[in-house]
């Protein structure tokens, strides 16, 4: 998390820049847009930002936060079933009242992968999803959770991404059994 201090204005800068990068992208990430959108003075979130990097460092600490405690206060399925209902529940969530969001998660992804600093909060957050998944499915069954996971983490990620650009209404019950059940028959 970013050293200075929280403030109410950094936080509504904060997500007024989320609200800009998930519905019109990465270029509409810019100080006086963000001054704008969060209804704030001009050059207000330069203060608290001196330059777009800063900016979009502080962006991606916001987002790994918001999604840490969402998985933070997300129940541990306990086996097969329950797996099942998690995901699609998580994946309803991400595609629908988190889609802002999502979207702007994945704007930073790609933005960042040439930039292992900007990169590193992004991975370091996917990486605490995957270990949690890896336990889940440990506990669900799974003999080689660690392939599972990875199985599970990109199917996860494909479902999630077709919802948010091709079809929103995607069904995700049918395509998450299947899915977890392959998790589960994966053989060590």
């Amino acid at each position: 998390m970013s050293s200075r201090a929280a403030s109410p204005l950094r936080d509504r800068a904060l997500a007024a820049a989320l609200e800009l990068l998930g519905t019109d992208g990465l270029r509409a990430v810019t100080h006086a847009r963000v001054d704008t959108a969060a209804d704030l003075p001009a050059g207000s979130t330069s203060n608290y930002f001196r330059t777009r990097q800063a900016l979009l460092t502080g962006l991606v600490e916001r987002l790994a936060a918001e999604e840490q405690a969402d998985f933070a206060a997300a129940q541990a399925p306990v086996d097969g079933e329950s797996l099942i209902v998690a995901l699609i529940g998580m994946l309803e969530a991400q595609s629908t009242r988190h889609r802002v969001r999502t979207r702007a998660r994945y704007a930073l992804f790609i933005d960042a992968a040439n930039d292992a600093g900007a990169l590193a909060p992004l991975l370091s957050a996917r990486r605490d999803f995957e270990a949690w998944t890896t336990r889940v499915l440990r506990q669900a069954g799974a003999v080689n959770a660690d392939e599972a996971t990875r199985l599970l983490m990109a199917g996860l990620d494909g479902l999630l991404l077709h919802r948010i650009t091709v079809d929103p209404d995607a069904a995700l019950e049918r395509p998450m059994r299947a899915l977890v059940r392959a998790c589960l028959e994966l053989s060590g």
